[in-house]
């Protein structure tokens, strides 16, 4: 048995598409949205970023690790779910061959590419917490970064 087939880092770079389902139906809602995974450099880079900031504040503090407030956690989640979050697309899905576009439709015709703000923005909405839940799943699901 080789461990090398079990790697997730090389995927977790690279990213999977996580196809978005209706929360009520469990159907695809005609987005995928790729995500980077926990083993990714991306990932440790900003998980590392965020612990380096608290140590330096307990350092500070003469080794009293801060108090965080909610806010501030929900926050730090959210810098993780946005640095992960490579691209989006959505798609029809009745017709699920026509070509995708590298847009999301937030409201009726207004199309949002995925730049880290927008994707802040939408994340961020507490309407779609469970599309947030959805790729946050899936950054966090090793399985899906196994290529075999």
């Amino acid at each position: 048995m080789s461990l090398s087939t079990l790697d997730t880092q090389q995927n977790a770079d690279l990213g999977v598409p996580v196809e978005i389902l209706n929360p009520k139906t469990g159907l695809p809602i005609g987005l995928r949205i790729t995500v980077l995974g926990t083993d990714s450099d991306t990932y440790q880079e900003i998980v590392n970023r965020q612990t380096n900031k608290r140590l330096a504040a307990a350092k500070k503090n003469r080794g009293q690790l801060p108090t965080l407030t909610v806010e501030q956690i929900e926050g730090e989640q959210l810098n993780v779910l946005v640095g992960c979050t490579q691209s989006w697309e959505s798609y029809d899905p009745a017709a699920p061959a026509t070509a995708p576009v590298p847009t999301v439709e937030l409201t009726p015709g207004v199309f949002l590419d995925c730049t880290p703000e927008n994707v802040r923005t939408i994340y961020a909405h507490r309407g779609f917490s469970w599309l947030r839940r959805q790729v946050d799943d899936a950054i966090g699901d090793q399985t899906l970064f196994l290529t075999s």
